[in-house]
């Protein structure tokens, strides 16, 4: 298996193109609809009106204001499994592992759910919140804190949501690479 992908995304209605998409792109690619997180079972994920910014948490008002089509629409109930359980599906064979964490907020619940196998990735790359986006999400230091305790040093950051009215960096893309 070259890839393998889990589309968590709350709203389900984009899935068949997204798997249309990669396993155009990739040989041998899997695409699994479901949460990650640190816990097995369902959650209530919030549906944004653009789906890109629906999460497990709720949108904060700084969020809101940079992005205005992220308020909650809706709210739908997805499965919720940890990557370290399901690891020998995902990367079966892997070699050089790069784990992308996009999960609006819920970036460091899905890197608690891979604590065992942590030590199997090279690089993680996380969208990560340097001021508050999400209800309850960590910020850049607790994402950094953590990573650093099972060893991972930040290597680059990009940002990718500013506030308009303030000037403000809001979120980056946190690139860690194994010590």
């Amino acid at each position: 298996m070259d890839t393998a992908l889990i589309a968590g995304n709350a709203d389900g209605s984009w899935l068949a193109l997204f798997r249309e998409s990669v396993s155009a792109r990739l040989s041998g690619g899997r695409v699994w609809q479901l949460a990650l997180g640190a816990h097995r079972g369902t959650v209530d994920a919030n549906v944004s009106q653009d789906t890109r910014n629906s999460s497990v948490l709720a949108v904060g008002e700084r969020h809101l204001r940079a992005v205005p089509d992220s308020r909650i629409v809706g709210l739908e109930s997805v499965r919720m499994d940890r990557l370290d359980v399901l690891w020998p599906d995902v990367a079966h064979g892997a070699l050089r592992t790069y784990l992308k964490i996009d999960t609006q907020g819920y970036e460091l619940e899905v890197l608690r759910g891979a604590l065992r196998v942590l030590d199997a990735i090279v690089l993680v790359e996380a969208e990560v919140s340097l001021l508050p986006t999400y209800d309850a999400g960590p910020l850049f230091e607790d994402v950094v804190e953590f990573v650093a305790e099972h060893g991972f040093a930040p290597i680059a950051l990009e940002g990718v949501l500013d506030d308009a009215e303030t000037g403000e960096m809001l979120q980056v893309d946190a690139m860690f690479r194994s010590t």
